[in-house]
């Protein structure tokens, strides 16, 4: 590349450089309405949204060093979910974002201490990064609020 050009490159990568200081280059969703998005997202969240009766919706980034594709990771949390912790798969479903991203909607339930909970996950495997959109509560609360979430999870990015 001739040095002209990259010179050129500079301006465009300060851009986005500074947009991602500004942003943290954290994930970003549209909250349900019926949530609040929290201003600082405790780790390993980059994003955290809570409804007024304590539902759950996170956002996170793992590594994917190998790239493992969606049925793997599909599978693997399943085993997880299932065998290590207990929970039982409710239903699974394709998803996908607004930009384009493919994956896994797995919806599980377990019992506490008399209640049922929910807990939605939603796995997008890119490139060398797993994005995880999660989220969690009364069985009876979140299955009010599932359809909402499903279009937040629409519009990680």
């Amino acid at each position: 590349m001739h040095r002209r050009a990259r010179m050129a490159l500079i301006p465009r990568f300060l851009i986005l450089l500074s947009l991602c200081l500004a942003t943290g280059c954290a994930l970003h969703m549209d909250a349900p309405q019926s949530y609040l998005k929290l201003e600082t997202a405790v780790w390993p969240y980059e994003y955290q949204a809570v409804s007024s009766d304590d539902c759950r919706l996170t956002a996170r980034k793992v590594p994917n060093p190998e790239k493992g594709g969606l049925e793997f990771w599909s599978k693997a949390i399943q085993n997880q979910m299932i065998q290590a912790k207990g929970y039982t798969l409710v239903s699974q479903q394709q998803a996908e974002t607004q930009g384009g991203w493919k994956g896994q909607e797995l919806l599980f339930s377990t019992n506490s201490k008399g209640r049922e909970y929910y807990y939605l996950l939603v796995v997008f495997p890119v490139g060398k990064h797993i994005y995880l959109a999660e989220a969690g509560g009364e069985r009876k609360l979140l299955e009010r609020d599932l359809d909402a979430l499903r279009k937040a999870v629409q519009t990680l990015r």
